[in-house]
């Protein structure tokens, strides 16, 4: 199937010359959306095809990811669109986290609410017992005081199943499940703020412990 095709427009008024893309199959009807002047095509491209082999799809599949009641559908699509990026495909979202049924979650998603495996559950404590149980170790994503830092946590190796949590985006990891994670990653911040947004740190802390998974003998070479 062919890759759908865009146009780079241009706004013909000499004060605005607003520069946008757009698809192709709107360009007729397109005005200038800042001052409504008529537009004109600078270029015509094609969107990139999504990669239909994961780098990833050849590493075990360590890494799953808890997300303990989140509540933007927005950051929940972000991750799953970085998870299937890094090759994660298995989420459990507990509590008030929105599924990728909620409609909210497909715009940040992109596709990536399809390709992912996931489960419910309504409370997190009693998955958490039913992993640990399973085999699985549980890792944290909160900034502690006794957390580790994840630039060295990176080089750690994932070498049994890994559930790494991330928490609500005001209140955190749950305290109770905090006491059943193995470990707790932080990411150092030098700035006013002591904290990132759930999606960006969730991002940050995934490519790391999967360049670690990938290249255990080079954690620092890229993916």
């Amino acid at each position: 199937m062919a890759s759908p095709a865009y146009e780079i427009r241009q706004c013909e008024r000499a004060a605005c010359r607003f520069r946008f893309p757009a698809a192709v199959s709107e360009v007729g009807r397109l005005t200038c959306p800042v001052c409504g002047s008529p537009t004109y095509k600078v270029q015509q491209a094609v969107i990139s095809p999504e990669n239909q082999a994961p780098t990833a799809a050849s590493a075990p599949a360590l890494l799953e990811v808890l997300l303990d009641n989140l509540r933007s559908s927005w950051n929940v699509g972000s991750m799953l669109r970085t998870a299937d990026g890094v090759g994660i495909n298995r989420f459990y979202m507990c509590g008030i986290t929105p599924t990728p049924e909620h409609p909210g979650v497909a715009r940040t998603a992109l596709g990536a609410e399809h390709t992912m495996h996931w489960s419910s559950h309504l409370n997190s404590l009693d998955l958490a017992d039913e992993l640990i149980q399973s085999g699985r170790v549980l890792w944290a994503l909160e900034a502690t005081d006794t957390a580790e830092t994840i630039t060295t946590a990176g080089k750690l190796a994932i070498n049994k199943p890994t559930v790494l949590i991330v928490g609500n985006e005001i209140y955190g990891v749950d305290p109770e499940l905090m006491d059943r994670c193995e470990i707790t990653l932080k990411i150092p911040m030098v700035g006013i703020k002591r904290s990132l947004n759930a999606a960006v740190a969730f991002g940050i802390a995934v490519y790391l412990l999967r360049m670690s998974q990938l290249n255990p003998a080079h954690p620092d070479t890229p993916l």
